[in-house]
């Protein structure tokens, strides 16, 4: 009686690391690597190269300020700026009213990252930054910053846009 049990549980431990490590697996087969550092590296300003070409969509999105902090919103008033989906991606529409900030603004996706606008802020301004592309396709992104600052609902606010060229 005790063999047959402990053989039982033998068993049932065996099929748990086996579902285990095909879930494992999977999770990693299916991750694109070289998409996730090329989605990081544009979100940072750095130039980047694809294998292939990877097609870049603009969404604009637009960051309100409402309780105090600053949150991006599909519509709307306020400060329209682009989130760019970079891959093959879902509508973005479920991932707003959030805060994003350069530790949080890739998100990454199966076949797809997307990348959005962050707001920070540095002293007495709110610095936000968004990633422009400037094609729909491409394997070769170099990026190009400009920077312009405004006031806006009585705040200082400077604009980062990340040009992208391909």
């Amino acid at each position: 009686m005790l063999t047959a049990r402990y053989l039982l549980a033998l068993v049932a431990a065996v099929v748990a690391t086996a579902l285990v490590a095909t879930s494992t697996i999977n999770a990693v087969a299916s991750a694109d690597f070289s998409l996730r550092a090329l989605a990081s590296s544009i979100a940072s300003g750095k130039p980047a190269k694809a294998e292939t070409p990877l097609s870049i969509r603009a969404y604009t999105v637009y960051y309100v300020y409402r309780g105090g902090r600053w949150i991006v919103e599909g519509g709307g008033p306020g400060l329209p700026l682009y989130a760019v989906a970079i891959g093959q991606c879902p509508p973005i529409w479920e991932m707003l009213n959030k805060t994003f900030t350069a530790r949080n603004n890739t998100v990454y996706l199966t076949r797809c990252s997307i990348i959005f606008p962050t707001a920070e802020a540095r002293g007495n301004t709110t610095v936000f930054t968004h990633v422009v592309p400037m094609c729909d396709v491409g394997t070769d992104f170099r990026p190009e910053t400009a920077e312009e600052s405004y006031i806006y609902a009585n705040m200082t606010v400077k604009i980062r846009a990340v040009l992208v060229w391909c």
